[in-house]
Order: C-alpha cells, then structure tokens, then sequence
C-alpha cells in the first residue's frame, strides 16, 4: 500500500498540485493522446514493477512466521555517553565531506577518493546513519534523557542538512523523531524538524556552500538577486520541496515526447549494461540534459520521475525497460524480506519500515543500479550463522 500510494501521489497528483503553486513554471501544452499514452506507461510500468517486488516477497505478507529468532529481546537502550559519541562520529563524518567537496548537492566536480572511499562516505550517510539514528531512537524512546537525545539529533540533522544542502538527506535525519516520541506528538514533533531541516538544506545552497566551494558557485548561488528571491518565498520552502521534489507526469510526458533514447539494440543495451556496471561501460544513449532541450555542458544538475529514469538507462527499449523494471522491483522485494530476516533474528525488527522505505527511496530516485549489490548484503545480513557471530562480538 505504501508503494500504490507513493506512485499514485506521484503521477496523479503533483503535477496539478505543482501547477498552483505560485512560482509554478509554464509548462508546453500535450495532446490527449499524449496524456493517454503516458498515463498508459506508468499503469504499465507500475503493474509490472509491484507485482514482481511483490513476487521478491514470496508473494506472501506474512513472512516471518518461520524465522528462528535470535533472542536478543527488544532493541536495547545506548547510554547518553554512546549516543553522544555516536553523533559525534556522524558529525564528523559531515566535515570531512564537506573538507572534501563530496556529497554537496550543488556541486559534482570533486576529486574522487582512493578503495572507493567516497561512496562509502556517501552512501553511508544516506542509509547507514537514518538506520543506527532510528536504532537510537527507538531504544531511547521511554529514556529519561529523551530529550537529551533529541538535542543530539536535532543538532546532527541540523548540521548535515547544512553541510550537504540536501533536502532528501533533511527528510531522512527527520525520520528518528518518528521513533523517539509516542502518541501524536511524534508526528507534529517529527514534521517540525522536517521544515526546519528543508529550510537550513535550502538557505545553505545559498549562504554557505558556494562559500565553502569557491570560485563561480559563489555569483551562481550567492549573488544578490538570488539570494533576495529566496528569502521572498522563504515560508513557501517546506511546501514547495514536498510538492516539487518527487517528479512526476510532467517530466514523464516530456521524456516520451522526446522520442528515440538510442539509434540501435546494440546501442540500448550497451546503455543497459552501463547503469548496473558504470565503471566499466559506458551509455550511448542521450543525457538527461538532452531531454530537457539543453546540451551536455550546461550548467547544473537535472533529474527526472523514477520511469523516465529507469526508460532513459535502459536506452527506451520497451524489451530492455521492462526486463529491467522486473529485475529492480524483484530485487528490491527479495532485498527487503532477507533484511528482515536479518533483522528479526537480530530482535531489529521494528526497523523494517525504514529499510522499505530507503530501498524504495532509492527505486524512486533512479538508483536502481544499487538493488544487486544490496541483495547480496542482505543475503549475507540474513544468514542463521550471523546472530552467533554478532553475540560473540557483543561479548
């Protein structure tokens, strides 16, 4: 239900709500046949990707009835002294990518590191530190120092909401707030520091990053006219991300109307092969930025809706796109059962909807790529032979 509801948002309604908003862009008129036929796509497109994560799932709901559980009780509480070092870490961790230049969303020209040392960094942050923050806050949630605790986790995603410019990552440092308090306060509390976060991600593109960057990020992002701009509309932020950021129809109905993604078979497959190995193949198909009518070397970063993405990699073959829609939705399915596998032996059960949640996040921003390597983590997060191995750590 969360996977129908995410998409139906997505291609049904934020291009209408997107079209209200006041700085809502003018947009080029499409055909009913146009509409039908994207509408048509994502029916499409979706019916295959859930039912074959749903297949990754065994096609059952119930999969934990035969688990041998690891008995580790429930998640247990840190004591402030770990959590405040544990933060510490992460904070850190924001500093050097930041000294580095890697993981800022205005920028892409860093220098890549050595033993793939930026990736980790990267997506380190972007899924080991939401789930070890959430593993805190769950297991803080009935703690005397909550609100310590909340100081510490407010304070990191602050930080890293500054340090990377991310909205996406303010998103997620938000998620822990959902597990540290009960009741309805949760959600308020949670949404809360949801706008705070996309407010600080959002000023710092202009009033702290191109600074730490240097050179001509400084006249692009922090020149006066922009800057003047944003501080205008800036009580409109928070709704503007939720609106604008998950694309949808719009970007769709301007990728099929694109036309030809690549000139041959060969050509969609080499470019099929080049999103799950891109550092050993490259794609022969046209750039995102081609699509938006723009050339290669225009300035800044662009993106489209998860299909358009996922149409684009595999080279506008309808053959390939759907081979690889099945492949990404199974993985992904299959992925998320054998992590929590993994993590109801290991008593982390109520850290599964995270884990659904980031893994569809990634599906949704294109990164399908990653489901493989993912699977394989999972596979070996799940084996029998892993809570012994972790108790004998924990001893």
């Amino acid at each position: 239900m969360v996977s129908f509801g995410c998409l139906f948002y997505i291609y049904v309604l934020q291009y209408p709500l997107s079209q209200m908003l006041p700085d809502a862009a003018i947009t080029p008129e499409y055909s009913l046949q146009s509409w039908l036929n994207a509408y048509f796509f994502v029916l499409l497109s979706s019916v295959i990707f859930i039912s074959f994560m749903y297949l990754g799932l065994d096609g059952s709901s119930s999969i934990l009835d035969k688990v041998p559980v690891f008995n580790r009780g429930s998640i247990k509480k840190l004591s402030s002294s770990i959590v405040f070092l544990l933060t510490s870490i992460f904070a850190f961790w924001s500093y050097v990518m930041v000294s580095y230049k890697i993981g800022i969303t205005i920028y892409a020209d860093f220098d890549p590191l050595p033993l793939h040392i930026t990736g980790l960094l990267f997506y380190g942050r972007l899924l080991l530190q939401p789930l070890v923050l959430t593993y805190i806050a769950i297991g803080c949630s009935a703690s005397k120092n909550k609100w310590f605790i909340f100081i510490l986790l407010a304070i990191l995603g602050g930080w890293v909401s500054m340090a990377s410019g991310s909205r996406f990552l303010a998103l997620l440092f938000s998620a822990p707030f959902l597990f540290l308090f009960k009741g309805m306060n949760r959600y308020f509390i949670s949404f809360c520091v949801f706008l705070i976060f996309v407010t600080i991600a959002t000023l710092t593109r202009s009033l702290y990053l191109p600074y730490v960057i240097g050179g001509d990020y400084i006249q692009i992002y922090a020149n006066d006219k922009y800057v003047e701009a944003l501080l205008e509309n800036l009580y409109m932020l928070p709704i503007s991300y939720i609106i604008y950021r998950p694309l949808g129809m719009g970007e769709l109905l301007m990728t099929l109307d694109y036309g030809q993604i690549t000139s041959s078979f060969s050509d969609a497959m080499q470019s099929s092969l080049a999103y799950f190995f891109p550092s050993f193949i490259q794609p022969s198909d046209v750039s995102i930025k081609n699509i938006y009518g723009l050339n290669d070397d225009a300035f800044g970063g662009y993106s489209l809706d998860m299909f358009s993405i996922f149409w684009t990699s595999f080279g506008g073959n309808w053959t390939l796109y759907i081979l690889g829609l099945i492949v990404i939705g199974f993985l992904l399915g299959k992925t998320y059962r054998l992590s929590v596998l993994g993590l109801t032996q290991l008593g982390f059960q109520r850290l599964e909807f995270l884990v659904f949640s980031l893994l569809f996040i990634l599906a949704f921003e294109g990164r399908g790529f990653l489901m493989p390597w993912l699977f394989i983590v999972s596979w070996i997060f799940s084996r029998k032979w892993l809570p012994p191995f972790v108790s004998r750590l924990i001893k």
